[in-house]
């Protein structure tokens, strides 16, 4: 498996197991989460790419997670991924409705 690979699937698995609602692990998975995209940014394009993917994964938490941290470096096109996630309701969808929220107002910083 490569380091892009592995630092997706990782991401994934914290992404699924965080969920939008936290938990005993939370703080663990959410440096899981910051250092595999840690290594995907530093793997370039290719890994940067590779993180846009999940933007359109499955997992309504993986794409939440994707979604938030790119709109947040300022690529806007995954706007829509946020707001499916907003008509999904629940605490996703609240979570997604705060990050656009946040980016209208000119005040999102980096969830990761």
């Amino acid at each position: 498996m490569s380091k892009i690979e592995d630092a997706v699937s990782r991401f994934v698995a914290a992404a699924i197991e965080k969920g939008s609602e936290g938990g005993p692990k939370d703080h663990e998975l959410y440096d899981q989460l910051k250092s595999s995209f840690e290594v995907l940014v530093s793997a370039g394009e290719p890994g940067l790419d590779a993180f846009r993917a999940l933007a359109k994964h499955e997992s309504p938490d993986v794409r939440g997670w994707a979604a938030s941290t790119l709109l947040a470096r300022g690529e806007t096109g995954y706007v829509f991924v946020l707001e499916g996630l907003v008509r999904l309701g629940g605490m996703r969808g609240f979570s997604s409705e705060m990050v656009l929220q946040e980016w209208r107002e000119g005040r999102l910083g980096s969830p990761l």
